[in-house]
């Protein structure tokens, strides 16, 4: 995996979609990790490149996905499973 993640990796759309989940204050840790993993899914069928090395594109969207809620375990050990 590189340590060095392009930002282009996540599309457009999946960053505003992660900006509008942390501005979401009302949903808990389920629906918070239940509309992650859709955002997930949306960035993993957007990719086009059947070359892309998905890993580094998971890895880049959990650490955006983990600056939701850093303190809700349920979303820590989610992003834990997948990685």
């Amino acid at each position: 995996m590189n340590c060095r993640l392009n930002v282009n990796l996540i599309n457009k759309h999946v960053f505003h979609r992660i900006h509008d989940l942390k501005l979401d204050k009302t949903s808990g840790a389920s629906e918070l990790i239940e509309i992650g993993l859709e955002i997930l899914k949306t960035q993993l069928d957007s990719i086009k490149d059947s070359q892309m090395d998905i890993t580094d594109v998971i890895f880049k969207l959990a650490q955006e996905l983990l600056k939701v809620r850093p303190s809700m375990a349920p979303i820590i050990n989610t992003i834990g499973y997948l990685l």
